[in-house]
């Protein structure tokens, strides 16, 4: 597949590129979640692009004229938010949706459902070892990390709060599509009776009155062209989801991310402290905010005179693509409040490995390498430590010891000279975004 990509993907443009070392990319369509980097450089896959360039990216090509606006003030100093408390204010039985929330999955035209995303059930869980990685960049920086209850979206969105010159934020970020009820419709007919059920638990996000009245009218439609199977089969469905729907509206216990929201913006973010207390309808402090802080939320920042931001959390270079616009997410959403480079991640990675990737691209930033450049050494040192450098210090024991636990062996059993996390997925997913010189100010 990589070979494959490569030749459709840089092939034709090796010769206008081959005398240059830094590559500026503003990729299109689902081009978007794909780090070029990682691509194989020659048949063997030996080598890749990263080995031969610096490759970084660009929102939209036209943001390249964003670095050129010289904002006249100054920044306040580094803001560091790690290992948020997602459950502050929560104890035993309120870890369970609110009693006191009053919607059912009918209710979807609430002010607060239109806020809300259609992410799983499951709630965010601890990301401790952020806290490692939060202290450590706090100390280089010789400011304060705010860690677990203190992990507010206050810290961004009080109008008392200037723009933070440097910004880590690392915990949980999430960005969900809508999916499509024209795609359940194909799944209720094409599923069996037995599995009808559990096709429908798994979108429940999509049931609502409005999809009530689609499949009734896909049943008159189907009778009408004489698919009468097709139309029995979806008729039967509707007796179910009318039963799932007059449940909801007694059901007390609802998700405020459940539902269902059209712009995209508002279907990614992240989650700081209190995100499962308030999506779960319980009371937060107002300090807290809603404990998510959404795409939507951070467009409103400004972030002109930040310098860097560093998103320390899942999937969060992800969102909707859209052609000739690039991805609409935590994406775009730092690059039109103003951020100049966003630092982030374009897939689910390994917690520990991940900061041991960020712990060594502030040490290259501090060196005083290119951010983009930063990023790439951080990525070429994970890429190439041996068991061996694993065993010298703390965090490295314990990267070693999950790995060797997945792979059910034995540290006798591994060659100390072994690179075990060369492969991609552990460090392939970050990408650097906009301005990519030396970063002044570090510590």
């Amino acid at each position: 597949m990589g070979l494959a990509l490569r030749q459709e993907i840089y092939n034709p443009i090796r010769n206008a590129v081959s005398k240059y070392q830094h590559l500026f990319v503003a990729t299109d369509g689902e081009l978007n979640l794909l780090p070029l980097q990682i691509l194989p450089l020659e048949e063997t896959g030996k080598q890749l692009l990263m080995d031969k360039y610096t490759i970084s990216y660009l929102s939209v090509g036209r943001d390249i004229l964003r670095q050129q606006v010289d904002i006249q003030r100054s920044a306040s100093e580094p803001l560091v938010i790690a290992d948020p408390d997602f459950n502050l204010g929560m104890e035993g039985e309120q870890l369970q949706p609110s009693q006191e929330h009053s919607g059912g999955l009918s209710e979807v035209a609430t002010p607060v459902a239109n806020l809300l995303s259609n992410l799983s059930n499951e709630h965010f869980q601890r990301v401790e070892k952020t806290r490692i990685l939060g202290e450590g960049v706090a100390s280089r920086l010789g400011v304060k990390s705010y860690l677990q209850a203190e992990a507010l979206e206050s810290h961004l969105t009080s109008k008392e709060k200037q723009c933070p010159h440097i910004m880590l934020i690392a915990t949980h970020g999430f960005a969900q599509a809508n999916k499509s009820e024209i795609e359940l419709l194909q799944k209720l007919l094409d599923c069996s009776v037995e599995e009808e059920e559990k096709v429908l638990h798994e979108d429940k996000v999509l049931l609502n009155w409005d999809f009530l009245a689609l499949m009734e009218k896909q049943v008159i439609r189907l009778t009408e062209n004489k698919h009468l199977e097709a139309a029995d089969k979806l008729r039967r469905a509707t007796v179910k989801v009318t039963k799932l729907l007059q449940e909801a509206s007694l059901n007390l216990h609802q998700d405020r991310l459940s539902a269902r929201v059209e712009n995209p913006m508002l279907r990614s973010g992240l989650a700081l402290a209190g995100a499962n207390t308030w999506r779960t309808g319980n009371t937060l402090p107002a300090e807290a905010g809603k404990g998510i802080l959404f795409a939507q939320d951070i467009i409103n920042l400004d972030l002109w005179v930040n310098e860097i931001t560093v998103l320390v959390a899942c999937r969060s270079g992800m969102g909707d693509i859209r052609v000739g616009e690039g991805v609409f997410g935590l994406r775009r959403a730092f690059a039109v409040a103003g951020s100049k480079t966003l630092i982030m991640s374009l897939w689910d990675v390994p917690e520990k490995v991940s900061v041991l990737l960020m712990q060594q691209f502030f040490d290259a930033l501090q060196s005083g390498r290119g951010r983009a450049e930063a990023l790439q050494a951080a990525q070429n040192y994970v890429r190439s430590i041996s068991v061996r450098e694993l065993q010298q210090f703390p965090l490295g024991l314990e990267i070693l010891q999950e790995l060797l636990a997945a792979a059910k062996k034995d540290i006798s059993q591994v060659d100390e000279e072994n690179r075990p996390l060369k492969h991609p997925f552990f460090w392939g997913a970050w990408i650097c975004q906009g301005v990519t010189t030396p970063l002044s100010g570090l510590g």
